[in-house]
């Protein structure tokens, strides 16, 4: 009888990931299993059919900080927000009042 041995993952080398969706792929593959794309290219340079979206924009987003006007309109936003939040939650001052009905009317 031969010995059982434990399954093992088939040897191929160093993981690689796709510069494209991020996908961590097994071994040298020039295409990655997830999207198609090539393994070989960045993102900008895949103008190619892939079967997925890729995760990343493929245009560069300047992340910048807000400038004093921007600040001062969120921070109002936020505070009006807040103040609306809070006004929500207070009981209400309002005498309740029954409903109004009408007379009824006599006989014409």
């Amino acid at each position: 009888m031969t010995p059982l041995t434990p399954l093992t993952a088939p040897r191929g080398g160093e993981p690689a990931v796709c510069p494209h969706c991020w996908m961590v792929n097994p071994g040298p593959f020039r295409l990655c299993a997830r999207c198609g794309a090539s393994m070989e290219t960045f993102l900008q340079e895949s103008g190619g059919l892939r079967r997925t979206a890729p995760l990343q924009s493929p245009m560069p987003v300047a992340a910048g900080r807000l400038s004093r006007v921007q600040r001062a309109v969120v921070g109002l936003f936020v505070a009006l927000l807040a103040l609306g939040y809070l006004l929500h939650l207070l009981p209400s001052t309002r005498p309740t009042v029954a409903p109004h009905r009408a007379a009824p009317t006599q006989g014409r």
